[in-house]
């Protein structure tokens, strides 16, 4: 996709980055040490966020952090992520990969200029997703999770950095075959394996988009599957598979998938984050880089870049308290 420049004068971006997902890319994309300790995710993540600075030239950069599962979506699918067990093939080098990941989070981006945002019992993709609808300017969402291309609109993009894509309402649309719109119903039907939701048996991308053609929406869906629908029926193991699975589970699926409800205080914590924003001090960014012998970083951009940044315009207006939420899950 052909980008326009962000350099027109008047345009302003906001940068939204998934900072797990990009540290984790990052610690097995970038091998760098500096007097015997690993610095790889450190380095690469602001390398990363250097290029991304130099491809958008937002005007603020938000990175969001995950706080733990909320209690609502364990709740309705106590599988939900369950299954996840990060570090247990080697704890020395996850617990090496978290000391670089809070360094990030709690010291070296707000120092340089940037948002983090964490809030316990919020995922990234909530954060993500109202830090979106908050901006008053257009934003750009850059994260591999799937769950975000529920937030384009006129003014979001989100950027795949694994496959270089900037998606739009148009070219979402062009690549998957079913709009924006339709996009939480469709990821239902699949399920999500990465965060160990279940999905209807045989249902894929593929089967999930040709249904969507063919009957619509998600009730057209289920309706063929039961025999219900006077556009056409569907018949066969599929059938079977679609009303056995159930309209009850589709909908908890599209419960904790869907992020338009603010169920755990996100725009309240990127509202909060986004005050406490100081301007980045160019002798501490320097002194840092330098220190830990990040030459290439000092040679590029990235200073100019980071002494750009300011605060993000955000919309202040209906922002309700959010639901107290007593117990939390751990990342």
């Amino acid at each position: 996709m052909k980008l326009k420049s962000q350099k027109q004068k008047n345009e302003r971006t906001l940068l939204i980055i998934d900072g797990n997902n990009m540290a984790h890319r990052c610690r097995h994309v970038f091998s760098l040490s500096h007097k015997g300790k690993d610095v790889s995710v450190s380095f690469g993540f602001l390398k990363v966020i250097g290029s991304l600075m130099d491809k958008f030239n937002p005007y603020s950069v938000i990175v969001c952090w995950d706080g733990g599962i909320p209690e609502f979506r364990r709740k309705t699918v106590p599988e939900y992520k369950a299954t996840r067990r990060h570090g247990a093939d080697d704890p020395l080098a996850y617990e090496d990969f978290l000391r670089q990941m809070y360094g990030l989070s709690d010291y070296i981006l707000p120092m340089m200029g940037m948002i983090s945002v964490t809030k316990m019992g919020a995922e990234a993709d909530d954060l993500m997703y109202h830090a979106s609808r908050l901006s008053v300017d257009n934003s750009v969402i850059v994260s591999n999770d799937h769950d975000m291309f529920q937030a384009i609109c006129g003014k979001t993009r989100v950027c795949n950095p694994s496959k270089n894509v900037v998606y739009d309402c148009a070219n979402f649309r062009e690549e998957f075959g079913i709009p924006v719109s339709s996009m939480i119903d469709w990821r239902a039907l699949q399920g999500d394996g990465s965060d160990n939701i279940p999905g209807i048996p045989g249902i894929g991308e593929k089967t999930a988009t040709k249904l969507f053609k063919e009957f619509g929406t998600l009730t057209g869906i289920t309706n063929a599957a039961a025999g219900h629908n006077p556009k056409g029926k569907l018949t066969g193991k599929l059938a079977e598979n679609i009303c056995s699975f159930g309209f009850d589970r589709l909908a908890k699926n599209i419960f904790i998938m869907a992020l338009y409800a603010d169920r755990v205080g996100a725009k309240r914590a990127v509202i909060e984050a986004s005050d406490n924003w100081t301007q980045a001090n160019k002798n501490r960014v320097m002194k840092y880089l330098m220190q830990m012998a990040f030459s290439s970083i000092i040679n590029s951009s990235f200073i100019g870049n980071v002494m750009n940044l300011s605060a993000p315009i955000l919309d202040y207006s209906n922002i309700r308290t959010p639901v107290t939420i007593d117990r939390r899950y751990p990342v």
